[in-house]
């Protein structure tokens, strides 16, 4: 039996995993793939636990009672303490709004479901995961869900007859890798996240094990250090060429079949792998891995929020110092303490009380910082928003707290059907209409006031979190957070034949154009506009600020950035590339569309060399970090009113646009676009 014997490369094997991880979270460029590491721990993890159960029912040892004991006393004890040690220092070091999400995360990781809590927050290539306390944790959830489903599978195939194990492994081996390539494509974010689609990554550890125990002959010891050879280079070959959701899905079965090359044949003769993996200093990683892949994760989070990990060497210095401090005092006063302690079980049961009830109180309180100092902040969007649904989640409404918003007439539940919302200035019919999504909303108030002014009728069509965007011949799509899919199609149906009907002078389209990524949705509404004979501003989005989906007011104060008396404050933001291909995709827009104009806004709110204006004065720019508030989408004011007077008018020239000379069509250049 393979397990009998102690093999110090496996340990050396989870030294390779867990290095390139944390380089991976600490920025470094070089080696972006990695995250490939974790996918190298659970073949070690698939291959040890079946070696073990493989083992004790061959010696007619196995109990479900002593293997899930195990289980507990070698992960339960370290993870509750990171858990509570981190949650504490979150409470002093972190942006208080966010100690909501730690409780929730921190109560799903205590629980082993932390993988199926993170879905809600999206790609987990995305910012709102990168800043996620116990992102990390959902490999151990998994990892924790295979322990306890995989035993009873052993169990009944042994029953079934031994020959059955390695082929019904196999095929679900095979059936989680096609559900993960074509789940990548379809359903990504549950595809990363959750057992099914992970499956086979652990079972080809536990096919290797299988194989291990069943296979009495050995390849000759020069073949198989070629093979473990050719393992390692497939692992660190990909953390080095793997880029991330960039990637093609399959791709990942590269690192997998390294993994599985060096288990299997590693330990066969004198091999250079071997000899490598064996060294002592790489085995004490090893060995210590566990606790550093639960460490890491938490003081990098908080290490970028106090703004100190800033991409500096020094800086990465000290964060990978603390980061080896607190593993070593994990491995050798909690680990090490606690793996082979058989009583443990009621001290683990209370601390993992105590830890779901600190994350509980974290998850039911709403703490906040006092914004007294700044002036009112408004989002006016909701009067001018047709969702049928004009409700908020427990996140939005976290996210809006201080903001003033002021509540919709419950009437305006079916102006989605009727033709939006319509403020009749002039004549009968729209001479204006509003398109777009939540940065639509955050224009309309400013539209409706220029509207007002030049007595032109406006119709606001504009929907929170719903792409103004169709394919055509229009066809039923999915439903989200405010549209059922019926509802959706209705609203889809509607806009384009009130449009059909009323043909607009002119056609205001203001979307996130960030994340905009369906290009013949897109140009399938232009080429439906253009028929009709009107005009269409392009809204340029406004530069995007660096904290994610927080409150900007209280991103502020938790910044210490105070108002100045009748100055403007900046914060520094690069653009992401995400933006940069947002600015790129309206000016191919209006270069391809001679209807299309832009509006450029962002020059107003970005200054080279300080970055993206927040406070002028007491007056906060933005609600959070893509949205403009009220008194930030004033500043746009004369510009968009000489935009909307010039495309009613006879002439849609740009200079009449009062538009930086570097936006008019044909003069734009890369070095304008890529400047922010």
């Amino acid at each position: 039996m393979a397990l009998k014997n102690y093999r110090p490369e496996l340990d050396g094997l989870r030294a390779v995993a867990v290095i390139p991880v944390i380089l991976f979270h600490l920025g470094f460029q070089w080696i972006q793939g990695g995250y490939v590491g974790v996918d190298v721990f659970f073949v070690i993890s698939g291959f040890l636990i079946s070696s073990i159960i493989l083992d004790e029912h061959e010696r007619s040892a196995f109990t479900f009672s002593n293997f899930w004991l195990r289980r507990v006393r070698r992960i339960f004890p370290a993870l509750v303490a990171m858990l509570v040690a981190s949650t504490i220092a979150a409470c002093f070091l972190m942006f208080k709004p966010d100690l909501f999400e730690v409780g929730k995360h921190g109560f799903a990781s205590a629980l082993s479901f932390a993988n199926i809590a993170m879905i809600n927050m999206g790609s987990y290539w995305g910012q709102t995961a990168d800043e996620s306390l116990f992102l990390h944790t959902w490999s151990l959830s998994v990892e924790e869900q295979f322990y306890f489903i995989y035993p009873f599978i052993v169990y009944l195939l042994f029953k079934l007859g031994r020959r059955w194990l390695f082929r019904a492994l196999s095929a679900i081996a095979v059936l989680s890798f096609l559900a993960y390539v074509l789940g990548s494509l379809h359903n990504p974010v549950e595809t990363f996240y959750l057992l099914p689609t992970r499956a086979w990554e652990l079972a080809s550890g536990c096919l290797a094990a299988i194989y291990k125990w069943r296979e009495k002959k050995t390849l000759s010891a020069p073949l198989s250090s070629w093979l473990s050879i050719l393992g390692l280079a497939a692992i660190l070959g990909s953390c080095l060429a793997l880029h991330g959701d960039a990637d093609h899905p399959g791709s990942l079965i590269v690192p997998v079949l390294g993994a599985v090359l060096i288990v299997l044949f590693a330990d066969v003769g004198d091999s250079p792998v071997k000899k490598i993996l064996s060294l002592p200093p790489v085995v004490f990683i090893g060995k210590i891995s566990y606790s550093l892949y639960l460490w890491h994760w938490p003081v990098i989070v908080m290490a970028k929020q106090r703004l100190f990990l800033d991409g500096s060497i020094l800086s990465v210095i000290i964060v990978a110092l603390l980061i080896a401090c607190l593993s070593l005092l994990s491995y050798h006063f909690v680990e090490k303490t606690t793996r082979h302690r058989k009583h443990i079980l009621v001290p683990a049961l209370c601390a993992l009380a105590f830890s779901l009830a600190l994350s509980l109180t974290l998850f039911e309180t709403l703490l906040s910082y006092d914004s007294s100092k700044y002036a009112r902040v408004e989002w006016d969007g909701q009067l001018y928003n047709v969702n049928p649904a004009d409700s908020w989640n427990r996140e939005i409404k976290r996210r809006m707290v201080g903001v003033e918003v002021p509540e919709r007439a419950k009437s305006l539940g079916s102006a989605y059907l009727t033709g939006g919302i319509i403020h009749q200035y002039g004549g009968p019919r729209p001479d204006v209409v509003v398109l777009g999504d939540s940065h639509a909303l955050m224009w309309s108030a400013l539209i409706d006031d220029i509207c007002r002014s030049q007595n032109r009728t406006v119709s606001f069509y504009g929907a929170d979190a719903t792409s103004p965007f169709v394919s055509l011949p229009l066809k039923k799509t999915a439903g989200n957070l405010f549209f059922s899919a019926e509802e959706r199609y209705q609203f889809d149906q509607k806009r384009l034949q009130y449009l059909d009907e009323w043909r607009p002078k002119l056609i205001i389209l203001a979307v996130r154009w960030s994340i905009v990524d369906n290009l013949k949705e897109t140009e399938d509404l232009l080429r439906f506009l253009g028929k009709l004979g009107s005009r269409v501003l392009l809204i340029e989005q406004p530069p995007e600020l660096p904290f994610g989906k927080r409150n900007a007011t209280q991103y502020l104060a938790f910044r210490g950035i105070e108002p100045l008396n009748k100055q403007r404050q900046y914060i520094q933001a690069e653009s992401t590339g995400r933006y940069k291909a947002g600015k790129d995709l309206i000016l191919r827009l209006s270069s391809l569309y001679p209807f299309c104009k832009i509006v450029p806004v962002a020059d107003m709110f970005y200054k080279p060399g300080s970055g993206v204006m927040v406070l002028d004065g007491t007056r906060v720019m933005y609600i959070d970090d893509n949205h403009l508030s009220l008194s930030g989408s004033q500043y746009v004011r004369l510009r968009l009113s000489a935009a909307i007077s010039a495309g009613i008018g006879p002439s849609l020239d740009d200079r009449n646009l009062r538009i930086p000379a570097a936006f008019r069509q044909g003069s734009i250049s890369p070095a304008f676009i890529n400047r922010r």
